[in-house]
């Protein structure tokens, strides 16, 4: 009995430090030139990472992709159209190939290094398309351009317009290399037009980098542009740190009515530093706060030169706190040299990091050294409309053959129990212990993490759903406890072992109820959604629908006695929140 009650002691002590937030990766698909149905070869080390949603093209209730591959053809750059069935596999790709579109591509632009779908710029009932092309030449060398397509039923290009220093923007100078990756980022309508406006990058921009707010109008060219710089954004830059490599819309997470953002540098301090950007409606910067080791909130081991936050994204709320949570990449040696790994970044309504938890590209099978797993992260919505939400994980060279073409997984997000614990050889241990963790695949096991520890606790990276088996070296007999952390069991291995095994399946949750005094009903719905109130006081102003980056939705809400009625007949499928303002409470439902 004193056995177990000093491993339940050391859990508890554990238990302290974990993350309450565990999510990890779900079912996942590489999308590569091996899938079965991609028709093409793509060109060596293509860049076919960068993925944008164009609609549901072939009407088989699966929104579809578009991709860039911003190296091919001596780099001026190809998009490719690929759609889905599904389960997330390919039907069927072809090139987005427009004649007059191509005369104006010149030999290393690298059209479809950044990409985003703007919505419906031109009112025809049908997704546009922000394309970027870093390396674009347009009067000075290297400053980048934007194309806008527009696009038909067929994600065809039938008309476009050009973006540049030329045409419509000011202030960029030689190798500002507007139209990078991860540099453009769709804002809504923040002018109030009726037309959806974008903010990009400019990260190479006289050493340091800004932002620009591009207002468009309906031909897809410059009503307005507003410089962010240094003057605005309210801390210190240091020449050389490429401010802006990413971008992300973070909505408004501190619930002053203005939209947020964050910035990534790859430089600041040899990790890579995220910034949260609390803004004010004249679009200078309230407050910031700089997340990276040990600060910000962060304590991951992020390692030096790992570049973290080249890629960042809003992630959505994944833990339904009413706050956007993010998601960044690392360039990550742990699992093997430049194998990549993402962290996903819980927040707090003031920018700083709650908790966080990490996805290694160790655990898919098909990842490598120097796959650069992560070095593009993209959240995509609901494709295929079962209520969760898609992202893209990118590889660099990763192709799951050796010819470096490039790729990307799709995948979900999965609430997950997750591996925390303690061992137990006599009141202390009196050498370092290692602990490998085994996945097993049918008779089969691989090894995926080994970790190393002299304090008698262990916590491993979070993990995907299977069975596990940690086994302690040396062969001598220990004892094995874990923690689950969404169960909020403990599990303690039989009596002195050297081994445990671990079964970690899904926890399904759904949020109908509000402290027992609100109801929401039907989740999922098509039409209509009501809110059952038992509460006085709440009024219709209180009430809004707002969708995963944070973006009002215009919905008809009508207030019959106590509750309310909602008519979401005109909103897309997908994921969004009712926030209920004076309870500060969000309720996430699915629009099918």
């Amino acid at each position: 009995m004193k056995k177990i009650f000093i491993a339940i002691v050391l859990l508890c002590s554990l238990i302290a430090k974990a993350q309450t937030d565990s999510l990890s990766i779900g079912t996942h698909r590489l999308i590569s030139d091996i899938s079965v149905n991609f028709n093409y070869t793509l060109e060596y080390q293509s860049g076919f990472y960068n993925t944008a949603t164009i609609g549901d093209i072939d009407n088989n209730g699966v929104r579809d992709l578009i991709v860039g591959a911003p190296f091919e053809r001596y780099k001026k750059g190809n998009l490719y159209t690929v759609l889905l069935n599904a389960d997330l596999t390919v039907k069927s790709v072809n090139k987005l190939i427009d004649s007059s579109l191509q005369t104006q591509i010149d030999f290393d632009d690298r059209f479809g290094a950044g990409i985003i779908n703007i919505g419906d710029i031109n009112k025809d009932g049908f997704d546009d398309i922000a394309c970027g092309a870093n390396n674009d030449d347009d009067s000075l060398s290297n400053a980048g351009a934007l194309y806008i397509l527009f696009l038909n039923n067929k994600a065809e290009v039938i008309d476009y317009s050009k973006i540049s220093v030329k045409q419509g923007l000011s202030g960029l100078n030689t190798n500002a290399f507007l139209g990078s990756h991860q540099s453009i980022q769709l804002l809504g309508d923040v002018n109030n037009d009726g037309i959806n406006d974008i903010i990009a990058s400019v990260y190479k921009e006289n050493g340091n980098g800004k932002l620009l707010v591009i207002c468009l109008n309906e031909e897809g060219k410059v009503k307005n542009q507003i410089t962010i710089d240094d003057d605005k954004l309210g801390f210190s830059m240091v020449t050389g740190y490429d401010y802006g490599i990413s971008i992300a819309n973070l909505g408004d997470i501190n619930k002053d009515g203005v939209q947020d953002l964050a910035i990534s540098t790859k430089s600041d301090n040899n990790y890579g530093v995220i910034y949260t950007l609390l803004m004010n409606s004249d679009w200078t910067v309230k407050s910031s706060t700089k997340i990276t080791k040990d600060s910000g909130g962060f304590t991951g081991d992020i390692g030096l030169d790992n570049n973290f936050g080249m890629s960042v994204i809003n992630a959505g709320d994944l833990n339904n706190d009413g706050i956007t949570d993010i998601i960044a990449n690392s360039f990550d040696d742990k699992g093997g040299e430049n194998i990549g790994s993402a962290w996903i970044l819980y927040l707090n309504e003031n920018g700083t990091v709650k908790s966080h938890n990490k996805i290694s590209g160790k655990h898919f099978s098909e990842v490598e050294t120097e796959d650069y797993f992560g070095y593009y992260i993209k959240n995509l919505g609901d494709l295929n409309n079962d209520g969760k939400i898609e992202y893209s994980f990118a590889t660099l060279y990763g192709d799951g053959k050796v010819d470096n073409n490039g790729g990307f997984y799709l995948t979900n997000l999965n609430e997950l129990k997750s591996i925390s614990g303690s061992v137990y050889a006599g009141s202390t241990l009196t050498k370092e212990l290692e602990l490998d963790l085994y996945l097993f695949e049918g008779n089969d096991s691989i090894k995926v993490e080994t970790i190393t520890t002299n304090e008698g606790a262990f916590m491993f990276d979070y993990i995907v759903q299977g069975d596990y088996k940690i086994v302690a070296k040396p062969d001598t007999n220990v004892y094995i406890g874990y923690y689950e952390t969404i169960s909020s069991e403990i599990n303690l291995g039989k009596d002195y072992i050297n081994n445990l095994e671990i079964k970690l399946t899904t926890v399904r949750t759904s949020y109908t109820e509000l402290e027992n005094e609100i109801t929401v009903f039907p989740i999922p719905s098509s039409n209509y959604i009501t809110i059952k109130n038992n509460l006085s006081g709440i009024e219709l102003n209180d009430i809004k629908v707002i969708n995963l980056i944070g973006i009002q939705s215009n919905v008809e809400i009508n207030k019959e006695g106590l509750d309310f009625r909602l008519d979401i007949s005109n909103l897309e499928t997908g994921v969004y929140f009712i926030n209920i303002n004076s309870l500060n409470k969000y309720i996430k439902f699915i629009k099918e």
